[in-house]
């Protein structure tokens, strides 16, 4: 069997699932639902979210597979993601040595620990520094565009 006649097979299995475990939800009701018991909402919304799980994992699976493929079989392009992920590193570390931490507290209750407080702060480093990156690299190729007309 191909290739592609397995994954149309594969979509169709799942889309069909996908309709019976809809179908199943659409008939009981949102309020049946929502105040129903653990049983009536494991029962029908379970599968169907196990059903998105399974989905994603192949899809997940499928992507690193593929992205691992073609890495090894170009070395330039194995070059190049392995210098664009240490300098994406080296900014991680920048960003998260540069943020400080403060507890965040409130009503007497720790509402963000100073770890994760410090993580939120790498992350915005990180985005402004990308950003400026980002803005820094447009810029800089439209100029050499317009000098070369």
């Amino acid at each position: 069997m191909k290739s592609n006649k397995l994954s149309t097979l594969f979509i169709v299995v799942v889309a069909v699932l996908s309709f019976i475990f809809l179908g199943r939800i659409i008939s009981t009701g949102d309020e049946a639902i929502s105040a129903g018991s653990s049983d009536l909402q494991g029962g029908l919304v379970s599968p169907f979210i196990y059903l998105a799980y399974f989905v994603m994992a192949i899809i997940i699976f499928l992507v690193v597979v593929f992205v691992l493929r073609q890495l090894f079989t170009h070395k330039e392009a194995l070059k190049s993601a392995l210098l664009s992920s240490g300098l994406f590193l080296a900014v991680v570390l920048i960003g998260f040595f540069a943020s400080s931490g403060n507890e965040v507290v409130k009503n007497g209750e720790q509402i963000v620990s100073a770890y994760g407080d410090r993580w939120v702060g790498a992350g915005l480093i990180i985005f402004y520094i990308l950003a400026a990156v980002a803005i820094g690299s447009m810029f800089l190729f439209g100029i050499k565009k317009t000098l070369k007309n």
